[in-house]
């Protein structure tokens, strides 16, 4: 891990704010029948409709992930539980099938991935998750509840469009000295690697969980005090 990042001036004012965070307690609503049209037709959507009728939150995707650490068949539950986490009740749910759909053609594609995550190497995590229809908002979701499942460190966060957005604040307000988050760079494996490990510097001279850290940035996002 990087030791020469200082945290963010903004962030170090919020320090007690961030800490006070809980992003296991994150609950996310989804409406089982709407999900069924599209993703039915998988054993893992009724396995995790049985499991989480309703809703998944952050500790339920540890759990899974912990699961799926034991017996790696369960790598897919997982995945799906994910996307349904960072979907919810929102639109485009058709995307999902797609996902399954290349999984179905790449069966070790989930499994090498995990491979790379477990032995510390994020970046090319990042640049060989090629999957039609998720893109890094939201394969770095996976990525996250792998890592809380492997109890990995650093961890590997979600970086979606909002934690992105606060992050190029930081940046025009000159508190994240010479770096291309914010910049095309943010999607390269590269790039991700990077914030991982800036976000995971950042937690440690907070005292905070750096998944806390990367909440407080999406709910920030158009408004960092």
């Amino acid at each position: 891990m990087r030791i020469d990042c200082a945290c963010p001036k903004s962030l170090q004012r919020h320090s007690a704010q961030i800490a006070d965070l809980e992003p296991h307690l994150q609950t996310i609503p989804y409406n089982p029948g709407e999900w069924e049209k599209w993703v039915g037709a998988y054993d893992e959507f009724h396995a995790l409709q049985t499991q989480l009728p309703d809703s998944v939150s952050r500790s339920d995707l540890t759990r899974l992930a912990t699961e799926a650490m034991a017996c790696r068949a369960r790598l897919r539950k997982l995945f799906l539980a994910v996307m349904v986490f960072g979907y919810g009740n929102n639109g485009r749910k058709f995307r999902v099938r797609t996902m399954l759909e290349t999984f179905d053609q790449q069966p070790c594609l989930l499994d090498g991935t995990l491979d790379l995550l477990l032995s510390g190497r994020v970046a090319e995590a990042h640049s060989g998750f090629r999957v039609a229809q998720c893109g890094p908002p939201f394969f770095t979701k996976f990525f996250y509840a792998v890592g809380l499942g492997a109890q990995l460190s650093p961890m590997p966060l979600i970086l979606d469009s909002r934690v992105y957005q606060a992050l190029n604040v930081l940046h025009d307000r000159g508190e994240i000295d010479q770096w291309q988050y914010y910049t095309r760079s943010a999607w390269t494996g590269e790039g991700y690697a990077r914030y991982v490990e800036d976000m995971g510097g950042w937690a440690s001279q907070l005292g905070c969980r750096a998944d806390a850290l990367e909440m407080y940035l999406f709910h920030h996002a158009g408004s960092l005090p």
